[in-house]
């Protein structure tokens, strides 16, 4: 089997990173859920319905 081109690891490696940056902000969310932060207007739905949240987090990541 060939080895990938550099173009295609580049574009694996961006992929990457750009998964990354919703994916941290999830465990942020997820973190903010845990440990009773101040529940705020915007973010109130969370604090209401943890769950579903919690589950759309979990599953998107993986």
């Amino acid at each position: 089997m060939k080895a990938p081109a550099k173009s295609a690891r580049i574009m694996l490696g961006a992929l990457l990173l750009l998964s990354a940056i919703p994916a941290l902000a999830g465990m942020f969310r997820l973190f903010q859920l845990t440990s009773g932060a101040t529940v705020t207007p915007d973010n109130a739905r969370f604090f209401a319905a943890p769950l579903p949240v919690a589950l759309h987090i979990v599953g998107v990541v993986l």
